[in-house]
């Protein structure tokens, strides 16, 4: 089961869906979501995305994290990593699980560091608000989007959790705290994941939707409540 505990549906909740080009991975760009408290939607401001890579940029996989003790562990499921908030992202369930949770092979993720919006924000803040109003203490640090596609069509929720490792920058590790990530999808949810491996260099959860991740940090225990 994943450890995690939904703290409060927003009324309104917009993310700007921002997907890799085409020629990377197959996926295709997307209008921004807002989603109303009666259910009602609409669009907002279209994210552009250049139809190729451009070639003065180098290329970017950041589809591996490393332990304290220096072991490398790969992404299971292939994708875009271009996220650099964290020290590397990666799904760490086996492959064949993976494709048992999405019921298909053809998964692909995007991982890339957050260009979400105002009321994405504020649903973070609302998960901090709580987190505090519970008597944790908790500090917010670099926040990533992670979305997950099956055969080019976006997925916001899966029958079974796939674990994830993000690398803890050493410039947001603490010792003597613990780690988790508050997590916000469409429709305004926002949950707490916690930390399942004790390595100060990585923090690993389960999820089984996707959207906003926020890696946050309390001293250690705060977050026992939530597994």
């Amino acid at each position: 089961m994943v450890s995690k505990k939904v703290l409060q549906k927003i009324g309104v909740y917009a993310m700007a869906a921002v997907v890799a080009a085409a020629p990377i991975v197959g996926l295709v760009c997307q209008d921004s979501l807002l989603v109303s408290a009666s259910g009602g939607g609409g669009t907002g401001n279209r994210v552009e995305q250049p139809a190729e890579k451009p070639a003065e940029a180098p290329a970017v996989n950041n589809s591996a994290v490393t332990t304290a003790s220096g072991q490398v562990l790969n992404s299971s499921v292939a994708g875009v990593y271009t996220v650099t908030a964290v020290d590397g992202l990666a799904v760490v369930t086996p492959a064949a699980d993976c494709t048992s949770a999405f019921g298909s092979d053809a998964v692909e993720m995007l991982a890339q560091n957050s260009d979400h919006g105002p009321k994405a924000e504020a649903s973070l803040q609302h998960g901090m608000a709580q987190l505090e109003s519970d008597g944790v203490a908790a500090t917010k640090g670099p926040v990533v989007d992670l979305l997950a596609y099956v055969a080019g069509g976006k997925v916001n929720d899966i029958a079974a959790p796939i674990t994830v490792s993000m690398g803890v920058p050493a410039d947001f590790q603490t010792a003597g705290y613990d780690y988790a990530v508050i997590r916000v999808q469409e429709g305004g949810r926002v949950s707490v994941l916690t930390d399942s491996n004790p390595d100060p260099a990585i923090l690993t959860f389960a999820t089984d939707g996707f959207g906003v991740f926020s890696m946050i940090k309390a001293p250690s225990g705060s977050f026992d409540k939530y597994k």
